[in-house]
């Protein structure tokens, strides 16, 4: 029996070396070798990162670079690609152009400048806008100098009748002055204030962001027949027409017929409502849209 038992040793040596190897291929198999010395370091490319170099490993038998296959081979063992030098540099430049290129694609995205939508348009709210017409009705003294100025237009181009002394055309200079600011003032409160909170409409007037004069110019001139809704869409200017309609017909009631100047009806209303049209578009041209820029400039200076 001993002497069976000396015979079947050698199988069960041989069996246990033959599993014993079969293991260290699997193992193999699963993790490439690894850089153990400074010397392999050294020798191993310069623009390989940390994670190639612990990928990649340096054959002692062969002295070339070996990494596994991505593709195991169907007996179990591990296939090794050995990667020569040019192998490697192709891989350092293919790494150099992504690079580059995330760096420029970064670069751009840090000089396009946010898309401006109308998620960061806020609406006026309801007393926002009243108390901005209240403001521009009756609190701004650009309103006073321009209410002025047309009345001594106005009055001016009056006859010139025989009995009226220079306390007369005094009086009629400052009723003509009332009368006027009534109805701006009117208009102001209506066109600015009633009627944007009515349509939900934003009274604020929106500079260009052109820096073409003439694109400016024909930006202004638009804007007295469009403007911006609550909503931050373009749409058609409802308030100022109905502003600018209803005050033209309360004139009525405060305005005074002269000889040749028929002020009051329906004919003298829809003077007025036209009239207000080429009066507004060169208020936005030369006040609104280019006299805080000459305004900035001089304070430079």
């Amino acid at each position: 029996m001993s002497h069976s038992l000396l015979r079947t040793l050698p199988a069960v040596a041989l069996a246990l070396l033959f599993v014993a190897a079969s293991g260290q291929r699997s193992a193999s198999a699963q993790t490439a070798p690894q850089v153990t010395s400074a010397a392999h370091v050294a020798a191993a490319p310069a623009r390989l990162s940390s994670a190639e170099r612990e990928f990649f490993g340096l054959n002692q038998q062969t002295g070339a670079w070996e990494r596994p296959s991505p593709v195991a081979p169907n007996k179990g063992d591990s296939r090794i690609t050995k990667l020569s030098a040019s192998d490697f540099a192709d891989l350092a430049a293919a790494d150099a152009l992504d690079a580059d290129a995330l760096d420029d694609d970064a670069a751009r995205d840090r000089q396009q400048p946010p898309a401006q939508t109308n998620s960061t348009y806020t609406p006026m709210t309801s007393g926002q806008k009243m108390r901005r017409a209240f403001k521009g009705a009756f609190l701004s003294p650009a309103g006073y100098v321009r209410t002025a100025i047309s009345a001594a237009i106005t009055e001016a181009g009056e006859e010139d009748l025989p009995h009226k002394e220079t306390d007369d055309r005094v009086a009629d200079g400052l009723s003509r002055f009332a009368i006027k600011f009534t109805s701006r003032a009117t208009r102001t409160l209506l066109g600015s204030g009633v009627y944007p909170i009515i349509f939900k409409q934003d009274p604020r007037y929106e500079r260009s962001t052109s820096k073409n004069p003439l694109r400016r110019a024909l930006h202004a001139a638009s804007r007295v027949f469009v403007t911006r809704g609550d909503n931050g869409r373009i749409q058609p200017n409802y308030s100022r027409f109905a502003g600018a309609f209803s005050a033209s017909a309360l004139s009525n009631i405060w305005e005074q017929s002269t000889p040749g100047r028929d002020r009051i009806g329906w004919d003298a209303t829809g003077r007025r409502f036209l009239s207000t049209f080429p009066d507004d578009i060169l208020n936005n041209i030369l006040f609104r849209e280019f006299l805080p820029d000459l305004i900035r400039k001089v304070r430079r200076r």
